[in-house]
């Protein structure tokens, strides 16, 4: 190796950040009140596609962002991360590798909560992967607990739809 490419590969490395820690997603341990906006993330341990490369990073950069544009609107922000797989340890292994969540719902594959919930309860969305389905929701506590009903703002499919809505600057309407 020449001279000169051992001084470069340092200063080239130091120039790139090894993690975005410093902008990692940090989920909130704040009891919700008011309106809530969540991002819902369906994946599966077994989707090419939900196992590229520059998924996990993505996917923190979104919630990072949505978080920010959230507490900017006075609203809570909550990242869910839904697994579709018949094992829950698998779910569990990809949810640690695409970084922290507020929620996480694993196992029983098509048939899990988190599914029946963001996909089959919602006859507009589409049972593909991945995909990111956003929404707005107001929750009021009180005696009991009651959430009002959830108002999906928009959905995604697939990575190739991610990155150009982050560039965007990730608006809630189509």
């Amino acid at each position: 190796m020449s001279a000169n490419l051992r001084t470069l590969i340092p200063l080239v490395a130091s120039l790139v950040p090894l993690s975005t820690s410093a902008q990692a997603y940090r989920p909130s341990h704040v009891p919700p009140r008011g309106t809530e906006l969540l991002a819902v993330y369906v994946t599966a341990p077994t989707c090419h596609a939900c196992r590229a490369r520059e998924m996990p990073a993505t996917l923190d950069r979104i919630k990072v962002m949505l978080q920010r544009q959230a507490q900017a609107a006075g609203q809570r922000f909550r990242a869910v991360f839904v697994a579709i797989d018949w094992e829950p340890d698998s779910g569990l292994a990809l949810a640690r590798e695409d970084g922290p969540w507020d929620e996480i719902i694993v196992g029983r594959n098509w048939y899990n909560a988190g599914v029946e919930q963001y996909v089959w309860g919602d006859t507009a969305t589409k049972p593909e992967l991945p995909q990111i389905i956003l929404i707005e929701q107001r929750i009021e506590i009180g005696a009991r607990v009651r959430f009002e009903q959830a108002h999906v703002l928009r959905r995604l499919i697939g990575l190739e739809a991610f990155q150009p809505w982050l560039r965007q600057g990730l608006p809630r309407a189509p």
